[in-house]
C-alpha cells in the first residue's frame, strides 16, 4: 500500500538535493551553482570551468543570499539558499 509520506514530489527532491548539498560555497570564478550526478544522486555544486559537462544539468543558477545580498566568494550557501538554487535549475 503507498502511503503519502512515501509520494516523491517535486519540493521534497529540492529538499532532499539540498540536504546532500551542504557545505556548497559560492566561488567567484564559477559559471554558477549547477547539479551534478554523483553516487549519491544530484549535488548541488559551483560549476567551475572545466569540470565534465556530462556530468552535469545544463542550467545554472546564480542566486542572492537570504538577506538579499550578493554573494561573495566563499560564502556557504544555506539550506533556503541551496533550496532556492536546485528550485531554479530544475524549473529551468
Amino acid at each position: 500500500m503507498l502511503r503519502i509520506k512515501d509520494i516523491v514530489t517535486f519540493e521534497r527532491t529540492i529538499a532532499a538535493i539540498a540536504r546532500r548539498s551542504r557545505g556548497v560555497r559560492w566561488l567567484e570564478e564559477s559559471e554558477g551553482l549547477a547539479l551534478i550526478l554523483t553516487p549519491r544522486g544530484y549535488l548541488l555544486t559551483a560549476a567551475r570551468p572545466g569540470m565534465p559537462e556530462t556530468a552535469m544539468l545544463p542550467e545554472r543558477a546564480h542566486v542572492s543570499r537570504d538577506d538579499g545580498g550578493t554573494m561573495r566568494d566563499g560564502h556557504r550557501l544555506t539550506q533556503r539558499e541551496r533550496e532556492r538554487a536546485v528550485r531554479m535549475i530544475l524549473a529551468g
